[in-house]
């Protein structure tokens, strides 16, 4: 799963899809707010049929089994992008989704997989700062909460909390896997990896 950092030009987004073309697994791909649906588009179309590589930007959800993870590219009103052409979301984008989607049926578990972070979801806090103020998205946490959503996975910004614990799962990071270090507000660095998940009946966990 790559939540943004997929490239901000056509030469890295090549790059970065033909190296997960080279996995032996599926990559699931979101778009982040630095992203370019140009650049993306282009990548994707240089790929082979072979690849393994689902574009769950332009999906309304994903279902697994008895959970569904709700997609959300890019960042609230454009934030973080690097140009106007970069992914964004405003309430009237969360309102169409938010209807689309429809109230959780019974025994379907929600989970919001977006670049940027809520401020929280189900009671569990996204990501603050050393003084304890909010980096999340409030519309995105509003969205979360009319969908029904149960926990999130997002990529930015981070902080000095935002390393995933083992457990059920909230609200959490997904770490860079290569490239600079994340910088969080104090000025530390997060260690780059992956996140496992594990997916059953009962819910989803952080390994």
């Amino acid at each position: 799963m790559l939540l943004g950092g997929v490239g901000d030009g056509p030469v890295l987004a090549s790059a970065t899809f033909k190296a997960l073309a080279s996995l032996s697994m599926p990559s699931l791909i979101v778009l982040g707010g630095r992203d370019t649906w140009a650049a993306h588009e282009k990548a994707f179309e240089e790929l082979p049929p072979s690849a393994r590589i689902i574009d769950a930007t332009v999906l309304r959800a994903i279902r697994i089994g008895n959970h569904t993870l709700v997609p959300l590219p890019g960042a609230e009103k454009g934030r973080y992008a690097l140009q106007a052409t970069a992914c964004g979301f405003d309430q009237s984008d969360l309102d169409e989704a938010a209807k689309e989607l429809g109230a959780a049926p019974a025994g379907e578990t929600r989970w919001l997989l977006s670049w940027q972070a809520p401020t929280q979801v189900a009671g569990t806090l996204g990501p603050r700062t050393g003084a304890g103020a909010p980096l999340g998205s409030p519309l995105l946490t509003q969205f979360a909460a009319k969908v029904g959503a149960k926990g999130a996975l997002y990529a930015w910004p981070t902080d000095e909390m935002s390393a995933a614990r083992a457990g059920p799962l909230g609200v959490a990071a997904v770490p860079r896997l290569f490239g600079p270090r994340l910088e969080t507000s104090s000025g530390s660095r997060l260690a780059n990896g992956v996140l496992m998940l594990e997916v059953g009946v009962d819910g989803v966990r952080v390994l």
